[in-house]
């Protein structure tokens, strides 16, 4: 029973695991993406670019010396980040008391 019950644990502490690497991925992402500027971000153009260097570059995400392809994941990736984006800006518009776009 010891042993069964320590492969679930190590299969739970994987996957949470797994789960906050992702979530490390996709905050890198918004970030890469936040260096665009809110135009940029809504260029089909651009946004096409930013996604196949981000295919290259997130197709081995190191992280605690693990490595993870993400690279299939990347689309939905920036679809999240254009949200997490709109909404710094708007939390920096909030701040400064105007658009700086």
């Amino acid at each position: 029973m010891d042993y069964n019950q320590s492969q679930l644990n190590a299969r739970y502490d994987q996957d949470d695991k797994n789960e906050q690497v992702y979530l490390l991925f996709e905050h890198r992402i918004a970030q890469d993406l936040s260096m665009y500027k809110p135009h940029e971000r809504q260029s089909i153009e651009s946004l096409e670019d930013f996604i196949i260097e981000s295919k290259q570059l997130y197709q081995e995400f190191e992280m605690s010396g693990d490595v993870w392809d993400f690279s299939d994941d990347v689309v939905e990736a920036v679809e999240n980040a254009i949200l997490t984006c709109n909404q710094w800006d708007l939390e920096r518009q909030q701040k400064s008391g105007g658009y700086n776009g």
